[in-house]
């Protein structure tokens, strides 16, 4: 068993810190690097916090998508990716509605973990 404060926590505190604490101290051609670590962190923290659903539905329906029942999702997004590229998806095609859904899913998950301020506009 896990003690507190949980991975996300420990996270969310450290990068508090480094945003708080430290950046002040920085020289200023270090702030930007300083910056882009505090995202990370953050972003490391939010998919702590969500766990492994949003990838188990991604490729479930990755999976629905194609037809492949057994595939992971890196292949899957791959093969996605091929297919696109063969027109897979185009206007007057079957797959389209459920393609357009998918894509809406998994990009509006990737944006909530990495910019979920974006989401508020």
């Amino acid at each position: 068993m896990r003690t507190r404060p949980e991975g996300a926590d420990l996270l969310e505190a450290a990068q508090g810190l480094l945003r708080e604490r430290l950046l002040g101290d920085l020289p200023p051609q270090r702030k930007h690097e300083a910056l882009m670590i505090c995202n990370a962190m953050n972003i490391a923290a939010r998919q702590l916090r969500s766990g492994e659903l949003p990838q188990r539905e991604e490729l479930q329906s990755l999976q629905a998508l194609l037809q492949q029942g057994q595939i992971d999702l890196l292949a899957g997004n791959r093969l996605l990716a091929l297919r696109l590229r063969e027109g897979f998806g185009d206007p007057g095609e079957s797959t389209r509605e459920q393609l357009i859904a998918h894509l809406r899913r998994s990009v509006g998950q990737a944006v909530a973990e990495s910019s979920p301020e974006y989401l508020k506009q």
